[in-house]
């Protein structure tokens, strides 16, 4: 019997969530084909087929992922990718090895953020916050003057946050501008390399933000779960996911439309998707689309333990080859548990002198998974200095119905004890 592989265009790179889509694989009787930037980290998983080339150069690895399937004789029965940067590249792979996939075209509906406003602009209206589409710095200002204060400067092919620079008055934009057109250059961050010829600006929304999690099959979008997340404006960072939602049943079901009217619009189909939202005056308004699963261990670890009957990752395994795992169009209801993410953060930047209270936090009774990034010695940034280095770690965490998962995650981070010595102490 001819083995069967999956074509995995990289993985996440928390170690929890990496672990967890390896395993989805095998899990199911599946062997995989990885293709990354970088291969070292994955020596440690023994895969028998690693194809190192440069995902941030389309073209180049969309030829050497072709040749190396074509050159070892490979029977791919589905490609995935677990980020947004490859969205269109695992377009392009599906259509040419004749796998179900999103449409190479149509992949660009989510990556391009302006595209994402431009087809609801035209569709579905009320998903959208105030926005402009700016091609040029000449006409900055005029966007800025449609959109109003405060507004804030998206790159529209970025994701997590990256690159957004708020703008609260007049007096402040020259510097934010100039801020923004400093930072979002592809030698600082290669996702800034993608649809450079334009950028948003977009109203700043006040509420509460969510997210929806979900599959595409055949066309047809599947809900699992709503998640509740929280930031720290001050940093900025998010820093918490809980499901099932808080929200009330109106303000959910009306999310729930909302999404079910979005995917559609955009074309992707055979994947995953990741609905970022906020919730203002208790209606929803669409942040962006992922054309993947979202991260954030919302699908590994989040979904399972709120709802032990539904895993994600193996219902993935099936959807990227064209089959139907599902019996319905929306589980989010249909939860059991309580789960929750919470990123532990130090209290100031600087250098980690000392770290205590992980053995404590493994011994509550709601702990589920811990992962540490950050170790003595290391360096924390602000997320506005370097992008993703100021989480120690984190914390996954299960409870009952009944109980409070918020004040649950609280009560862990506080048993984490960090001290940091600042930069110049």
């Amino acid at each position: 019997m001819t083995q069967k592989y999956i074509l995995y265009i990289g993985t996440r790179s928390v170690n929890l969530e990496r672990d967890a889509e390896i395993n989805a694989a095998r899990n199911n009787g599946l062997d995989i084909v990885l293709a990354d930037s970088a291969i070292a980290d994955y020596k440690a998983y023994e895969l028998t087929h690693l194809i190192q080339t440069p995902l941030t150069d389309e073209d180049q690895a969309f030829n050497d992922i072709l040749a190396y399937v074509k050159q070892h004789d490979l029977q791919i029965a589905g490609v995935i990718g677990w980020t947004d940067p490859i969205v269109a590249l695992v377009a392009r792979l599906s259509a040419a090895l004749g796998l179900p996939g999103t449409s190479p075209d149509l992949a660009h509906n989510v990556r391009n953020k302006a595209n994402t406003r431009r087809l609801f602009e035209q569709y579905l209206p009320e998903a959208n916050p105030v926005f402009a589409i700016v091609n040029d710095k000449n006409s900055i200002w005029d966007a800025i003057e449609k959109v109003g204060f405060p507004c804030v400067l998206k790159p529209p092919g970025s994701s997590f946050g990256r690159g957004i620079f708020k703008i609260r008055s007049a007096e402040e934009a020259e510097q934010q501008i100039a801020n923004f057109y400093r930072t979002v250059r592809p030698e600082n961050d290669p996702t800034y390399g993608f649809y450079q010829h334009e950028f948003i600006v977009e109203q700043e929304l006040i509420g509460s933000e969510h997210s929806v999690a979900g599959m595409v099959v055949n066309g047809q979008p599947i809900i699992l779960s709503i998640v509740d997340k929280e930031n720290d404006l001050t940093l900025p960072i998010q820093y918490q996911n809980i499901t099932p939602s808080l929200l009330s049943t109106e303000i959910q079901y009306k999310i729930v439309e909302m999404a079910k009217q979005a995917i559609p619009l955009t074309g992707i189909n055979w994947c995953g998707f990741h609905i970022d939202m906020m919730v203002v005056n208790d209606q929803p308004k669409i942040l962006e689309i992922g054309g993947r699963l979202g991260g954030e261990c919302i699908n590994s670890h989040l979904i399972p333990l709120s709802n032990p009957a539904l895993n994600p990752y193996d219902c993935i395994m099936e959807v990227i080859q064209g089959q139907n795992p599902f019996t319905k169009d929306e589980y989010y209801q249909d939860t059991m548990f309580r789960a929750g993410l919470r990123a532990l953060l130090p209290l100031q930047p600087g250098c980690i002198s000392s770290i205590n209270g992980i053995d404590a936090i493994k011994t509550h009774p709601c702990f589920r998974e811990f992962t540490q990034l950050r170790y003595v010695g290391d360096q924390v940034y602000l997320p506005a200095e370097k992008f993703n280095s100021y989480v120690l770690g984190y914390v996954v965490a299960q409870c009952e119905q009944t109980q409070d998962i918020g004040e649950i995650l609280e009560a862990i981070a506080d048993l984490l004890d960090v001290k940091v010595i600042p930069p110049g102490a």
